[in-house]
């Protein structure tokens, strides 16, 4: 699982790391708390957002609407962020396949 993955947004390249402030601002956006979150087109953009701005606070910049339309353009960088959220799961599920022994 990796720690943070990089996306890159035009010319510029960004952290993306799940962190408490960007689940903060997640929570301070919505009003939704993240452990409440639906599965949602919008609650998803608006984690990955939340996300990136909590890991690069002094540098994206961007406004939501801006963002939704950097990524009409670049539908790849929404791939790029799933397959981030699914290796931060992945060890879980992992654990689930795995037998438990009898005692």
């Amino acid at each position: 699982m990796a720690d943070f993955v990089t996306i890159k947004i035009k010319d510029t390249v960004y952290k993306l790391k799940k962190s408490f402030r960007g689940l903060y601002l997640f929570e301070e956006m919505t009003g939704i708390p993240v452990p409440e979150m639906a599965d949602t087109t919008g609650n998803m953009l608006k984690m990955f957002y939340c996300l990136l701005q909590g890991a690069n606070k002094d540098t994206f910049l961007y406004s939501f609407d801006d963002f939704l339309d950097v990524l009409d353009d670049n539908e790849n960088i929404v791939e790029d962020f799933n397959k981030y959220m699914i290796s931060l799961s992945s060890p879980i599920q992992e654990q689930k396949k795995v037998p438990k022994k009898k005692r």
